[in-house]
């Protein structure tokens, strides 16, 4: 390794990085570290989740992003690992190619202790201000909350707990209105939401360069204690069950946000018995995606969650519980998605003529 710097009692080197890292927030970090070699970084190596079969029928086998950016970069082939087993596996990966420093970023998965005692130095690169939002979906609370403001952590790997590190460096508050209104840098699948997008990138970009601070300032040699103002809580993993609707308190801005925060954000339709297995409250039902809609004047229907097809411009609009919604495209579990003047023709086959005069989405 080479020698950078020396004082009395302490030698310091190039870090050689064995990187943890999978999604677009993630790639931001893995650049800036590439863009510290030959000078505080000598080795880097990208970890990362294995591919998945995806698209029907399981046909089409896909990376995760950072894949693609770590070959473009040039650096060596990905090492894939999905497991404590597999992460145990890179012991001798680390003692043979003498690896002193571990950082993970968006991995999904604790590092094994026996795996952090490999190393001198680890770090952890969070896209909140902790110990505000520990855990896997920071992102996304921070957007469903409408919080004002933001920012990104570095702390230390803790060997047991997730975000539970020493914080070695804050960014200040950032205001998430003005992170939200940038344009991304880096490329996101089609249909990725997209307020969740642009927050995830910019947070990204602010994470790269706070962890080149703390490299290049070496910082994680001696953490300084810092103890942030903000109050402690959790955001865990994003369900199914978040994107649905629920009219007695949802507004038209909160479908959206949904929208825009989780993808496309569902309601049920009761339908007859022999139509449907899934039951809620007791009534069977199936499930209707809102792909695309927006903010409707406010309609006086008796209670929330009654539409109405509009003639006129070949819309549904749908009551919220203070405005509605109009609804531009839409899908029936089970089928493609479609205009509502389609999904309005199919209504009655699809619901069974029982249900069909109940014009109400649960």
């Amino acid at each position: 390794m080479n020698l950078i710097w020396r004082s009395i009692g302490r030698r310091w080197y190039s870090l050689n990085v064995l990187y943890f890292g999978s999604d677009e927030f993630s790639i931001h970090s893995l650049r800036a570290l590439n863009e510290l070699k030959g000078r505080s970084v000598d080795k880097l190596q990208l970890v990362t989740r294995p591919p998945k079969w995806c698209g029907r029928s399981k046909s089409i086998k896909k990376n995760v992003p950072i894949v693609n950016v770590a070959d473009q970069l040039g650096l060596p082939p990905a090492r894939h690992c999905d497991s404590r087993e597999d992460m145990l596996q890179l012991i001798d990966l680390v003692k043979s190619h003498e690896f002193n420093m571990i950082i993970a970023v968006s991995f999904g998965r604790l590092i094994p202790a026996q795996l952090l005692e490999q190393v001198p130095y680890s770090l952890n690169v969070h896209p909140s201000l902790l110990p505000r939002y520990k855990g896997a979906s920071p992102i996304q609370y921070t957007l469903l909350n409408q919080d004002r403001y933001t920012g990104v952590t570095i702390q230390t790997l803790h060997p047991h707990k997730f975000d539970h590190g020493s914080i070695v460096a804050q960014t200040i508050p950032l205001k998430v209105q003005n992170l939200v209104q940038n344009r991304t840098v880096s490329e996101f699948e089609p249909g990725f939401p997209k307020r969740t997008a642009a927050l995830m990138d910019q947070l990204g970009l602010q994470g790269g360069s706070l962890l080149k601070h703390v490299i290049n300032d070496k910082l994680y040699a001696s953490p300084p204690a810092l103890n942030p103002p903000y109050n402690s809580c959790y955001a865990s993993k994003i369900t199914s069950e978040m994107r649905r609707l629920h009219w007695p308190q949802d507004t038209a801005e909160t479908a959206i946000t949904k929208l825009e925060t989780l993808g496309p954000p569902y309601v049920f339709k009761q339908v007859d018995e022999n139509k449907s297995k899934t039951m809620v409250d007791e009534t069977p039902v199936k499930r209707i995606i809102f792909h695309n809609f927006e903010r409707a004047d406010f309609l006086p229907f008796s209670k929330a969650g009654e539409f109405i097809y509009n003639d006129k411009d070949q819309h549904i609009y749908v009551q919220c519980h203070s405005d509605a919604l109009k609804i531009k495209e839409l899908q029936f579990e089970g089928f493609k998605m479609e205009k509502p003047e389609q999904f309005m023709k199919s209504l009655r086959k699809r619901c069974g003529t029982g249900t069909y005069q109940a014009h109400t989405f649960l």
